[in-house]
């Protein structure tokens, strides 16, 4: 149980990260407007990808012997997936992007 409210306290916090100062009334807008066909096809399509990263662990951790579940790959390439997503959004926010960019 302590497990899961700190997934979810984790997840509420990047979340709060992300959309932080943004126009949430607009954002909502815009996502409405969206086809639900991509919702579903983004969805599968990361679907796909964490189980093609899940399977590329699997192989590694055979070949150095050591025996893990495929649904522990899986779970271990959802944990990637998230902090990459986070990674890659949180960094713009920051000053990632202050160093890449002058203002003016």
């Amino acid at each position: 149980m302590a497990m899961a409210s700190s997934f979810f306290a984790l997840f509420g916090l990047t979340f709060y990260a992300i959309f932080r100062g943004k126009e949430l009334p607009e954002l909502l807008k815009v996502m409405r407007s969206v086809s639900p066909v991509y919702y579903i096809l983004g969805f599968g399509l990361i679907i796909v990808f964490v189980c093609c990263e899940a399977f590329i662990i699997y192989r590694m951790l055979r070949v150095l012997r050591y025996r893990v579940p495929k649904r522990h790959c899986i779970l271990y390439s959802f944990v990637g997936f998230f902090f990459q997503l986070h990674h890659a959004v949180g960094h713009r926010r920051t000053a990632g992007s202050a160093l890449l960019y002058e203002p003016g």
